[in-house]
């Protein structure tokens, strides 16, 4: 009987404690919450003053980056502060221990390792405040002391622990408040060296607004300065100054194009007034004179026709809008054919058929023919009369290459790596020796390319040249 009455009461003071903890955690809710939503409206409103701020207030990215690493260490020092205290508080001398049974008495000697008994707080009643088979805590301000009882579940035992905080609370404060000195002298100096570090860190950006600032279409030679930087933004200086050189490179040439396009527009144009001139004072009067004039204007007008046509042709390529007519056609019949058409208006030179390789090529016929047809109108221009010109073609594993080839004055090495160059001609050319807008070669490369082709050069002076037109075919 009596030990069901013992586990009768101790099942009761169980629950008694149970609602007692439960009570306790409403109520330090409740008086928490008042300083949760204080805690969020402060935050919120400081939030708002720190939006509204940044608008009006541009900080450089420096400084930027300098208040961070200060928030950062703040983040970092702040729990380091409280563990700090916590662990001077339970590891410091002068903690007193006790075990008491359920009746709230001293065990006997060699029972307990306490060496004083503990009184509860006044108004704390015994058994008090505890968690089941957990620890209970009581913290009185005057004196500073800190109490913890343990309640073990079997047999009701109660360790009441003391900790008295009096003598230690001047140390405790004066931890606290160098620590917070330190934070921030330790913030100051990361904002003060930390700009720094960035200024240097970012230089290159700097240098891409002061470059972007001077360059101009009269200034595209200026570049940023990567000497010493060794980070990634190394790395984008030195894309965007690649960048730069493309932008140059394509503005020069657009430039360029712009010249040699009016140069070789303003000689026709100019024949056409002087004839236009002619044909006014005396073309009514003299029929010779009035002849030549239509014959030069002829002439001229279908020159600027194929110049025109030739841009065209070009830059639909530019725009990726050049169309072509892609069919398998005979290779060789296409070269015949060109063999015959040179042997009848190149009545000063010797024109050779050489070995035709027999080929079904898939790609536009009279793109190809028209690449062809450049090589060999070039053969006859630069071949002195009487000079030989030889169409010839054989098959590679995976391609077909057809080669024109003359015996005439050949081309410079400083001419070779130019001569794909629009509006490009040799000094002979330029001189007025050779007819042609330099447009030829160029106009062939652009077929080799639509064709996925290529274009190999051999060339040696005073003793002729050799252009071949490489396309892909069926393997052999």
């Amino acid at each position: 009987m009596r030990k069901e009455a013992r586990k009768a009461e101790k099942a009761r003071r169980a629950e008694e404690a149970r609602r007692a903890a439960k009570t306790a955690r409403q109520a330090d809710h409740a008086a928490t919450e008042p300083d949760e939503n204080l805690f969020n409206r402060t935050s919120d409103r400081v939030h708002g003053y720190s939006s509204r701020l940044k608008r009006y207030v541009r900080l450089s990215i420096g400084l930027r980056a300098s208040a961070g690493y200060a928030l950062l260490l703040w983040r970092m020092l702040v729990p380091m502060m409280l563990l700090l205290t916590v662990l001077y508080g339970c590891l410091r001398a002068g903690a007193y221990v006790s075990l008491r049974d359920e009746a709230l008495a001293a065990l006997p000697d060699g029972e307990t390792e306490g060496v004083e008994i503990l009184l509860l707080p006044a108004g704390v009643e015994p058994g008090g405040w505890i968690f089941y088979e957990g620890w209970g805590v009581y913290v009185q301000e005057q004196p500073l002391e800190i109490f913890l009882q343990y309640a073990q579940d079997d047999g009701m035992y109660t360790v009441q622990l003391l900790f008295s905080l009096r003598e230690d609370a001047f140390v405790l404060r004066g931890l606290l408040f160098g620590l917070a000195g330190l934070v921030l002298l330790c913030s100051v100096s990361f904002l003060i060296h930390g700009h720094r570090l960035n200024a240097k860190l970012l230089q290159p950006i700097s240098d891409i607004a002061e470059t972007a600032q001077q360059m101009s279409e009269k200034n595209l030679s200026s570049r940023i300065n990567v000497a010493g930087t060794q980070n990634e933004l190394r790395d984008l200086a030195v894309v965007i100054n690649d960048m730069l050189d493309r932008i140059e490179t394509a503005y020069n040439r657009q430039k360029q194009f712009v010249s040699d396009a009016s140069h070789e527009l303003r000689t026709p144009i100019a024949v056409l007034q002087g004839y236009a001139g002619l044909l006014k004072r005396w073309g009514k009067d003299n029929p010779d004179v009035r002849d030549e004039a239509i014959a030069a204007i002829a002439s001229e007008t279908q020159s600027m026709k194929e110049l025109v046509e030739n841009l065209l042709f070009l830059a639909r390529h530019d725009k990726k809008t050049l169309s072509l007519s892609f069919a398998p056609f005979d290779s060789a019949e296409m070269l015949r054919e060109l063999v015959k058409e040179t042997e009848i208006i190149a009545v000063n030179h010797r024109v050779i058929g050489g070995t035709l390789a027999e080929c079904t090529l898939l790609g536009d016929r009279a793109m190809v023919k028209q690449a062809v047809r450049i090589f060999v109108d070039n053969a006859l221009k630069y071949t002195p009369p009487g000079g030989c010109v030889e169409i010839a073609s054989r098959r590679l594993a995976q391609s077909l290459l057809i080669t024109v080839s003359d015996n005439g004055p050949g081309i410079k090495k400083a001419d070779l790596l130019r001569i794909f160059d629009r509006f490009y001609r040799a000094d002979a050319a330029r001189s007025g020796q050779v007819a042609g807008h330099g447009l030829g070669l160029s106009i062939a490369r652009t077929i080799a390319l639509s064709h996925n082709g290529k274009i190999h050069v051999k060339s040696k002076p005073g003793q002729g040249s050799a252009f071949s037109l490489e396309l892909p075919a069926p393997p052999v």
